[in-house]
């Protein structure tokens, strides 16, 4: 099991306070004295975080090597996708972008992913039609999904809910889905490390 750390951090550039999870990689960089780079929602931009203080016991150091993790990226909203790309790549992450569920469904044919964030109302397959087919073929991918939507209609929260994947409306509350995020891969990590 990959351990995450809690620290309390502040934005160098406004100042703000908050308790994040720290990854080991950012760990590690924090002893050398890297600071990691995480959206921050006063500022609205990725910015450079300082430890203030641990949360619990300070970590142990430890290294390590882990390459960033493939995202892809279904939603055909460019504004959602350059604000995205900035939160994910703040997360060590390498993202692939597809347009509509039908280039998603094609990139996930071919490489494997460790997450893949899915608009539901896209053109040509969307997002629900998307889920259906991953889950009628069982394929694996089905549970590497987080939906974002702007639809609260009852219908969509049934179909969400009935899903059993992680959802959020948007408009994306950026501090939210970096910390799904994290933790979705982190538990991808977990289990692979178990097997």
């Amino acid at each position: 099991m990959i351990d995450l750390y809690s620290g309390l951090m502040r934005c160098v550039d406004c100042g703000l306070r908050v308790v994040q999870r720290l990854r080991p990689d950012e760990v590690d960089g924090l002893e050398r004295r890297q600071l990691p780079l995480r959206h921050c929602e006063f500022c609205l931009a990725l910015t450079y975080w300082e430890l203030i203080e641990w949360k619990g016991k300070p970590p142990v150091s430890r290294r390590t090597d882990r390459p960033p993790d493939r995202i892809l990226l279904i939603d055909d909203d460019e504004l959602t996708v350059k604000m995205l790309r900035k939160v994910l790549e703040g997360e060590n992450c390498d993202l692939e972008v597809a347009s509509d569920g039908r280039e998603g469904l094609q990139k996930l044919m071919e490489q494997r992913y460790a997450l893949v964030v899915c608009d539901l109302h896209m053109p040509n397959l969307d997002g629900k039609k998307l889920f259906k087919f991953l889950d009628d073929h069982a394929l694996e991918s089905r549970h590497l999904l987080l939906f974002i939507t702007g639809d609260t209609t009852p219908e969509t929260r049934q179909f969400l809910e009935g899903t059993g994947c992680a959802y959020l409306h948007k408009p994306l509350p950026l501090l939210r889905f970096a910390s799904i995020v994290r933790d979705m891969i982190e538990a991808r990590h977990a289990g692979e490390g178990a097997d």
